[in-house]
């Protein structure tokens, strides 16, 4: 339907320009009197006028921001809530009590860690640490010798597919472990990289350095430097035959590295990769006592089994023997450095500290 224009009306006489200013400024202030009187708009009402909030965000819902203030950058506040300082945090999500995490990174999961601290470096707040992710690049240890070893990562000289066997190679790591034999004296180490994690750690095997006089006095802790010939024993990876030894400090001993029983036992699908670092497993009972001997072992082998089928052995306290448990007894952790031994992996704990109840 067409709608027919009203007729015009005539204009009315312009008025003398010595009163229009005067009536501009009345109309003026009375459209300000009127303004300020009116009540504010009704949550999702368009503001008198038409306006868009200052800033040109309109708030979520069309509500109002708490105070009627504008959030800082003309940000959007979700569900119209106010952050506190006037931040918007990542994601839109208020953080508990209101505290924006580090670097303004959501929990994963959207939980707050306990304490509202994120753990440092992504490592696992309980169980054991997590360990660093670590580029193992090739090495080329050709030609090394005792003046000019292969200087390599602890990682490197672990692997036999990156370093052969009869390679001098001088590595650093901290002192996770100390063995002493039926004299009292240390006989093997275990040195680990900081980083943790597969082929992070090795046994030193210390009776046939080239001389034992000049080594140092070794304890758990110490920052090492060796110099030494690459071997494998019976399977395992070592260094013997050392040249030198010197330490460069004492340090933390390395978290123990949470695991599954099942994946370091014999037949676990990370014990070789595992094997010489400081592990921890959490929950387990025993299950066996005296399990039957490997090649070239005897009874009694003072070992005991438990959950996954892992061998708990007493090689690092063979000087200071703990007692063995009854089976159903368990264990709410047990640590120790991994060691492949009579064809079997086994957890070696280093003293009665490691096994708690």
């Amino acid at each position: 339907m067409t709608r027919a224009l009203a007729p015009r009306a005539p204009r009315a006489p312009l008025a003398p320009l010595t009163l229009l200013a005067p009536l501009a400024l009345l109309a003026l202030l009375a459209a300000c009197d009127d303004a300020a009187d009116a009540p504010a708009p009704a949550a999702g009402a368009t503001p008198a006028g038409g306006a868009t909030p200052a800033g040109g965000a309109t708030p979520v819902g069309g509500a109002t921001p708490a105070g009627g203030a504008t959030p800082v950058g003309g940000a959007t506040p979700v569900g119209g809530a106010t952050p506190v300082g006037g931040v918007t945090p990542a994601g839109g999500a208020t953080p508990v009590g209101g505290v924006t995490p580090a670097g303004g990174a959501t929990p994963v999961g959207g939980a707050t860690p306990a304490g509202g601290a994120t753990p440092a470096d992504g490592a696992t707040p309980a169980g054991g640490a997590t360990p660093v992710p670590v580029e193992v690049p090739p090495i080329d240890c050709a030609g090394s010798t005792a003046e000019r070893p292969c200087e390599a990562m602890i990682q490197q000289a672990r692997r036999v597919d990156l370093v052969g066997a009869d390679v001098i190679v001088a590595v650093e790591g901290v002192i996770s472990a100390a063995r002493r034999n039926a004299e009292g004296n240390i006989s093997h180490i275990v040195v680990q990289a900081d980083e943790g994690g597969d082929y992070a750690g090795v046994w030193v095997y210390v009776n046939d350095a080239r001389a034992p006089d000049a080594l140092p006095a070794f304890a758990e802790g110490q920052r090492v430097r060796l110099v030494a010939l690459t071997a494998d024993y019976f399977g395992q990876r070592q260094l013997k035959k050392l040249e030198s030894a010197a330490v460069l400090g004492q340090e933390v001993v390395p978290t123990p590295l949470a695991v599954s029983p099942a994946d370091v036992n014999t037949a676990g699908a990370r014990a070789a990769a595992l094997e010489g670092v400081l592990v921890a497993v959490e929950g387990v009972s025993v299950t066996s006592l005296s399990p039957p001997a490997g090649p070239g072992d005897m009874a009694p082998t003072n070992e005991f089994v438990v959950t996954g089928d892992l061998r708990v052995d007493d090689y690092l306290t063979f000087t200071n023997p703990l007692p063995l448990p009854a089976v159903g007894d368990s264990y709410r952790r047990v640590v120790g450095v991994l060691r492949l031994a009579n064809g079997d992996y086994k957890l070696e704990p280093r003293y009665a500290a490691d096994l708690s109840r």
